[in-house]
């Protein structure tokens, strides 16, 4: 913290950082703090400090199963496998990832012959 000169009458502000132990009982203690006791016993000033109890840690807060509204929507990879009877893709889904690669392939051989 840089130095400070303020003329008589002037104010300044000090930011005081004051620290309680564990031990210290909760309560309102009157401490002094003074600027320039050294040299002038006059700028002394009471100060009320008061020691507050800790907040209590939060409290966590319980979490529940949620069910979904719509009813068939699978919401685990177990439930999917239940409801297809144990195969990983259903024929429509097959169907048309046949068609889409047949048609990259189509395309690309397309470009190959054009040479593009």
């Amino acid at each position: 913290m840089e130095s400070q000169v303020i003329d008589i009458g002037e104010t300044a502000t000090y930011e005081v950082t004051i620290y309680a132990g564990e031990n210290t009982s909760v309560g309102t203690y009157n401490i002094g703090i003074a600027d320039n006791a050294a040299n002038d016993p006059n700028t002394w000033r009471l100060v009320a400090l008061s020691v507050l109890t800790p907040p209590p840690p939060p409290t966590p807060v319980p979490t529940e199963k949620v069910t979904p509204v719509a009813g068939g929507i699978p919401t685990r990879s177990a439930e999917v496998v239940l409801e297809t009877g144990g195969a990983r893709l259903t024929d429509s889904v097959l169907f048309w990832l046949v068609v889409i690669l047949g048609a990259l392939l189509g395309i690309g051989a397309f470009m190959r012959y054009r040479g593009i």
